[in-house]
């Protein structure tokens, strides 16, 4: 009996939306990590996907957008992402806590400064500006949205001594537009 496959794919799909299955003579089921539906079929031993994942060290990697893919540490990184560990699982929970690990750092550059006021500024009035890689933690005054409002508590938070330290009341809960 001739192989015919359930489902047939042109091309293979992006990283975060599909299982590379590593290559083999035999088809292999291609599957959907979000949903788990079988989404095609790996047909060809001599095709290597794109993407080269380290199968061992696989977990959890939160990306700016609040969703959460199955991957290694180098291609979350490379998506943007912040890598949870190995073995760590995407779960509703997973993401909200890494989408603001450090409240007021709305450039994402790994500590609060001038210049985290200054990304807020462009980005609420300069068209065509990025918007911050994790918006929960842009939202430096935990008022619910990314303004100059926020921009000015950095500034308050970076130069006045004693000044209160930016919040996250709700990390995974805002998103930038």
């Amino acid at each position: 009996i001739p192989f015919v496959p359930e489902a047939a794919i042109s091309s293979l799909p992006p990283l975060d939306s599909a299982y590379f299955p590593p290559p083999s003579a035999a088809p292999l089921p291609l599957f959907d990590v979000v949903t788990n539906a079988h989404v095609g079929w790996f047909c060809h031993a001599e095709h290597k996907p794109t993407v080269e994942i380290d199968w061992a060290n696989v977990g959890a990697c939160c990306l700016s957008d609040q969703s959460c893919v199955t991957t290694d540490a180098a291609n979350c990184q490379a998506a943007g992402g912040q890598f949870q560990g190995v073995g760590v699982s995407c779960t509703e929970q997973t993401c909200a806590a890494a989408n603001c690990p450090t409240p007021g750092d709305a450039d994402n550059g790994g500590e609060v400064d001038i210049g985290d006021a200054i990304f807020i500024v462009k980005y609420a009035f300069e068209e065509g500006s990025p918007k911050p890689p994790f918006c929960d933690q842009a939202d430096a005054d935990g008022g619910g949205d990314v303004n100059i409002g926020d921009a000015i508590y950095i500034v308050r938070y970076v130069f006045v001594v004693g000044a209160p330290a930016p919040v996250c009341p709700n990390p995974g809960g805002l998103t930038c537009l």
